[in-house]
């Protein structure tokens, strides 16, 4: 399932975009003044034009003899739209959280294989990596880069075992070429837990890490959002 994944992230592009949550407040309240305005419309349409024996009457009528709490419906409303707002990282504690600007390293080891155009060590030609390679210690601690939820945990013939962790609605991190892996899908993780370990990888030789930063549809530089040399952020 990781195979058919990273076939769609071909492409680099830019690092994630905020929605502004000022924005989605303001469009909230607009949708409730014109709900309001709506119903101001029905009301002089029922006491102004229409007939008392007519079924638009007759629905204009229902509708506003039912008891219907406006104040609980706002509360719903109101608590829909947070809940989605909360998911994108933008009330809360999201003002201190932002996926990707609060990633830390995904284990202690030095980055031999950048991101970007590299050269297939195989067949010579100009390749491309979607993430990082990071030589490590053997069996070293493999980490999760912020908090989420493993949405993936598994094997692939191309990735050996893998682990995939969703940080927001377009953040996910993926790890892979790993040893045991010590969770499974559909934990939540924090910050920093450990998730697995490190080992040879038969193909490089090292005890390593492979490491993706993926946006969407899309990858990131971990290297421009991580400081791999001493754990500490950009």
């Amino acid at each position: 399932m990781a195979e058919i994944s990273t076939a769609r992230y071909n492409q680099r592009r830019s690092r994630h975009n905020k929605n502004n949550s000022g924005f989605i407040k303001k469009s909230v309240m607009g949708q409730i003044v014109i709900c309001a305005v709506f119903l101001a419309s029905i009301v002089f349409l029922e006491e102004e034009f229409l007939k008392e024996d007519s079924f638009s009457h007759k629905a204009v009528s229902y509708i506003l003899s039912e008891n219907t709490d406006f104040r609980a419906k706002y509360e719903e409303t109101k608590g829909f739209f947070k809940d989605r707002i909360e998911m994108t990282g933008l009330l809360g504690e999201s003002h201190d959280f932002d996926p990707v600007r609060n990633m830390n390293p995904p284990a202690v080891g030095t980055v031999y294989q950048k991101f970007g155009i590299i050269e297939n060590p195989t067949s010579g030609e100009e390749d491309f990596s979607y993430g990082v390679k990071i030589k490590t210690a053997p069996d070293e601690k493999v980490r999760s880069v912020t908090k989420g939820e493993a949405v993936e945990c598994g094997y692939s013939d191309k990735y050996g075992n893998y682990i995939l962790i969703k940080h927001s609605e377009k953040i996910y991190s993926f790890y892979s070429y790993l040893g045991e892996i010590l969770i499974k899908q559909g934990d939540k993780v924090n910050s920093g837990q450990i998730i697995s370990t490190t080992k040879v990888n038969d193909e490089d030789g090292l005890n390593m890490l492979y490491f993706e930063i993926r946006d969407g549809d899309s990858t990131l530089d971990p290297e421009a959002f991580i400081d791999f040399s001493d754990g500490n952020l950009k």
